[in-house]
């Protein structure tokens, strides 16, 4: 868990697994997540996918997936660009189960029309904009409705 709690322009893998089984985990490093220095939204995105259809292709497994990004601002660090995250996300017709990509936006910063067009990028994906904090975990529960 390198890096639990932090978002800033380096990408961390913090909890990865089935929602059943890291619910409480990932509740826990929600909400010590602290944000600092930049943003690599791209890279976070892109990394994440990629992880995902790695997985997919280790396992022969073809299950729905999905992607939730919580960011409070817009990219500012990232290697990627916004062009080819688009290429990277976009689903292939070969691709019938796709991932799908929810971006939850908080706070004024948020660039709302970038973390909108990212969401999507992907079939069934989904932005959705919060102005208060304590709404968030209403808004996950939402998303975990997807899978």
């Amino acid at each position: 868990m390198r890096g639990a709690g932090q978002f800033d322009s380096e990408v961390y893998s913090i909890t990865e697994g089935e929602n059943s089984d890291i619910g409480e985990d990932l509740r826990a490093v929600i909400g010590d997540t602290s944000a600092k220095g930049q943003t690599a939204l791209y890279d976070a995105v892109s990394s994440a996918f990629s992880t995902i259809k790695k997985r997919r292709a280790e396992q022969g497994d073809s299950g729905r997936y999905g992607i939730v990004v919580l960011s409070d601002g817009e990219d500012n660090g990232s290697i990627s660009t916004l062009s080819e995250l688009e290429q990277l996300l976009t689903p292939r017709e070969s691709d019938i189960s796709g991932i799908q990509v929810h971006i939850i936006g908080v706070g004024d910063d948020a660039d709302d029309q970038v973390l909108s067009k990212i969401a999507g990028f992907t079939d069934g994906g989904r932005y959705w904009k919060v102005k208060d904090t304590s709404t968030i975990e209403a808004v996950y529960r939402r998303i975990s409705k997807y899978w």
